[in-house]
């Protein structure tokens, strides 16, 4: 289909081809690039040495996937590992003033000790009990940062040496405009049969600035195939 518009990134599913079979849906992408490659030789002879052919070998296409937000999904998928249930135990922080020797937290702790720091870095050895944590040689009235262990459960994903991500089966969807009324007048599918992330796990964490993921994907060839995988256009009718 030609003179159309398209504008929208690619909404992805993937499905491992591993034996765990976990699907992905990332619907919430900001970008999709798909670049195919051609190693192109030229072959000369004659004299002059001018150019009598072309040798072309090597096709190869890659791909990548941008999120408009963070997904977790991207950290399993490049980890070949899934985040499963679990608890662990992590430092909690609070702050409080100091009153009568004491400061209050507000978790539950594990343990009886804790670390209290004042205003100026100084650390203080701090005695937990149930919710309250005492020092010797602090300033009252002063406000100071306890931190404590503390349980907590959520869904843990382990980063093993070991572990390397699984082929997928994924699907790029996205629509097609008509350039006149603005309609949407087909969807657009890029299929690839068995394509491997890359592996490489960059989290980018900065102050007031929306934190987004990437992957990128090789397409491979499945046993006995000579095909990458598909690019599909599907007319929608226009009412």
């Amino acid at each position: 289909m030609n003179n159309i518009i398209v504008q929208d990134a690619c909404e992805t599913y993937a499905k491992s081809l591993g034996t765990d079979g976990k699907v992905y849906f990332l619907g919430l992408t900001s970008a999709t690039d798909i670049d195919q490659t051609i190693k192109q030789t030229e072959l000369k002879g004659g004299i002059g040495n001018g150019t009598i052919a072309m040798i072309q070998s090597d096709k190869a296409i890659k791909f990548k996937v941008t999120t408009a937000v963070h997904s977790d999904s991207f950290y399993e998928m490049q980890s070949g590992t899934v985040a499963a249930n679990g608890t662990y135990t992590v430092q909690k922080t609070d702050t409080d003033v100091l009153t009568g020797g004491s400061l209050t937290i507000t978790g539950t702790p594990v343990g009886t000790t804790a670390i209290v720091i004042d205003a100026h870095g100084k650390q203080f050895a701090g005695t937990i009990a149930v919710k309250e944590v005492t020092i010797t040689g602090g300033v009252e009235g002063a406000k100071y940062t306890i931190l404590y262990g503390e349980s907590v459960t959520g869904d843990v994903l382990d980063l093993r040496t070991d572990k390397f991500p699984n082929n997928y089966y994924t699907e790029l969807h996205t629509i097609a405009y008509d350039a006149d009324s603005n309609a949407v007048v087909a969807d657009i599918y890029w299929v690839f049969d068995k394509a491997l992330p890359d592996g490489a796990l960059s989290a980018k964490l900065a102050a007031g600035t929306n934190a987004t993921d990437e992957i990128n994907f090789t397409a491979q060839l499945p046993a006995n195939t000579k095909s990458y995988g598909k690019y599909i256009v599907v007319p929608r009718v226009v009412a």
